[in-house]
């Protein structure tokens, strides 16, 4: 099985809440917010830096390239991986 993969274009928001990481993001798809348990398991970081998020749901996002990101966004990354 494959997944379907949502390109996050820029990070809104991210904040922690009882251990829980949650982010505002814009998409391929639109607006979406979704949580994430432990971000050591949650976030693959690729050698190209694309990162690949998975939310407590099972869904897969992807930042294309950690480098491309306004500073807003890699900012509000940054607070959470």
């Amino acid at each position: 099985l494959g997944y379907l993969i949502t390109r996050i274009t820029r990070v809104d928001r991210t904040r922690t809440q009882l251990g829980a990481r949650f982010w505002e993001v814009q998409t391929d798809r639109g607006p979406r917010s979704f949580a994430m348990k432990d971000p050591s398991r949650s976030v693959n970081i690729m050698d190209d830096g694309c990162m690949f998020l998975w939310d407590t749901l099972g869904n897969c996002y992807e930042i294309e390239s950690y480098d491309s990101l306004d500073e807003h966004s890699r900012k509000q990354v940054d607070r959470i991986v």
